[in-house]
């Protein structure tokens, strides 16, 4: 690059920030208001994800409940009335069936007149033991809330098994007591003085407050109390409120604004000293992480898709149920294996990876992970065989770095098969070597591309194909590396859209 043309390159670059840089300053400054609104949102999705904890926690401590009230009829020696006396939120237990008029009442401190209400909960909690049952079956204690209107009371229903039956129980909780007794220590340990959570009832009076003052309480953000349909959590900030933050934070925007328009001019003067010589290495790197963001952010999407859908408990039946966990599974899988390449060739880069080589059936490690490739190939459409020589012994390997091979081979011709979606896998035994074999009729490889296809970050030079298959171009990189370091050979037999053989030979075992 000549003296002039850097001059040159100089003033454009200092155009290209300084005046970006000065039009952002004066846009921080004209959209404060905008910026006033997301900082808000982040604000109260911070605060909502504590008040979602708090009633996580109020979750857990129901559940823990009914489950030692549950596990109190397993043993012979435990009183009930002993178990029941650890919470003094709770008033009253007794038993529900199908008919109202036996219910049994043992109360440790009746404060209402439950004959009503106890009708009204047999007759109401009939449609939902099959739910509570279910729940049950999978070790977990599911609690029915049924609220007394114009009390602090709630009524939790759950099921416990006695003399082998499963029967339906009730308690009756005092919510205040709950919330100061069983929710106070963890809403102090979360608030942790940063912040100030507040139980509010139906006319948004104030019952409970975790910090003990008079002074005023500027609420930003309520939520609805877990299981406790009358109340709702509040939360807010201690010191300054969330508007007085965020007009510090645009002011130390504009700061920060002008500060990286300085550190970004000198930046880049000194990035155009080396500009010319890590052009083609900064390409090759851009392309890397984008690939490599497109093979991450795919299954990512799938996992979270799926988990949210059985989360909110919207698949319909088991089977489908269970196709959701096989592809999460199937998912992470992709993700370990790419996360594992990445790794793999840090190592290489710094020439840190060893082997370790002991006497391995090739048959076995082969078959292995071609098994637990078959569910993928079948989803994707392949049809796929494996052809093991019975005349091979035992080789000298480093079984999860051969792995690695055979994954990143398979992995290969499942993205470069368009049309004939077919995967052949085999071993064999060839004069003084033993060798393996991914065969694939996918668009096979040029013989141009074929001399570059063990370089690191290398793709097919044929734009559409590089266009549609997303990659790192490190799988073979690492292949190389890992065969040579077993003193083994690496053949291909290619012909354009006819498919694509790949040998990887090693010395038989001495």
């Amino acid at each position: 690059m000549s003296s002039g043309n850097k001059k040159y390159l100089y003033i454009l670059v200092i155009i290209t920030i300084l005046l970006p840089s000065g039009f952002v300053a004066i846009f921080e400054l004209q959209s404060l208001q905008k910026n006033e609104e997301v900082v808000e949102n982040a604000y109260n999705e911070q605060l909502d994800a504590i008040l979602t904890s708090i009633n996580q926690y109020s979750d857990d401590a129901l559940t823990s409940m009914a489950r030692e009230i549950g596990f109190s009829f397993r043993e012979e020696d435990t009183n009930l009335k002993n178990v029941l006396s650890n919470y003094s939120y709770i008033k009253t237990f007794f038993f529900l069936d199908s008919i109202p008029q036996n219910i049994s009442i043992s109360s440790l401190s009746p404060e209402i007149n439950l004959d009503d209400k106890a009708h009204w909960i047999s007759h109401e909690i009939q449609n939902k033991l099959n739910t509570l049952k279910q729940f049950y079956e999978v070790g977990y204690y599911r609690l029915e809330p049924f609220n007394i209107e114009n009390t602090d009371f709630v009524f939790f229903v759950f099921l416990i098994k006695k003399d082998n039956q499963l029967l339906p129980v009730a308690v009756l909780v005092n919510a205040l007591e709950f919330v100061a007794e069983g929710l106070d220590a963890q809403i102090q340990k979360i608030a942790g003085g940063q912040f100030e959570i507040a139980v509010i009832n139906k006319e948004d009076s104030l019952l409970y407050r975790s910090i003990r003052n008079n002074d005023e309480i500027n609420i930003e953000l309520t939520k609805p109390l877990s299981n406790f349909s009358d109340y709702k959590l509040g939360i807010a900030l201690e010191g300054k409120t969330i508007g007085e933050l965020i007009q510090e934070r645009s002011k130390w925007n504009i700061y920060f604004v002008g500060t990286v328009s300085f550190i970004l001019l000198l930046a880049a003067m000194l990035v155009i000293r080396i500009l010319s010589k890590q052009i083609e290495l900064t390409n090759l790197k851009s392309d890397f992480v984008s690939n490599v963001s497109h093979e991450i952010r795919t299954p990512l999407s799938l996992i979270n898709m799926y988990a949210e859908t059985m989360d909110m408990d919207r698949v319909p039946s088991k089977e489908m149920q269970q196709d959701y966990v096989r592809t999460i599974l199937q998912e992470t899988n992709r993700l370990s294996i790419l996360v594992n390449k990445i790794l793999n060739f840090s190592q290489i880069e710094k020439d840190k990876k060893t082997y370790n080589l002991e006497k391995t059936n090739l048959n076995t490690l082969i078959e292995e992970t071609y098994n637990n490739y078959i569910p993928y190939l079948k989803k994707l459409g392949f049809s796929h065989e494996l052809k093991l020589d019975l005349r091979i012994e035992n080789v000298m390997l480093d079984p999860d770095s051969i792995k690695d091979v055979l994954i990143n081979l398979i992995d290969n011709s499942i993205k470069y098969s368009f049309d004939n979606k077919s995967i052949v896998i085999k071993t064999g035994v060839f004069v003084n070597k033993v060798y393996f074999e991914v065969i694939d009729h996918g668009i096979g490889i040029s013989e141009k591309d074929k001399k570059y296809v063990f370089d690191k970050f290398f793709r097919v030079s044929r734009n559409d194909v590089s266009i549609k298959v997303k990659g790192s171009g490190l799988g073979l990189s690492i292949v190389k590396h890992i065969v040579d370091g077993h003193n083994g050979k690496i053949e291909i037999k290619s012909k354009i859209k006819k498919g694509t053989t790949f040998r990887i030979l090693f010395p038989k075992a001495t």
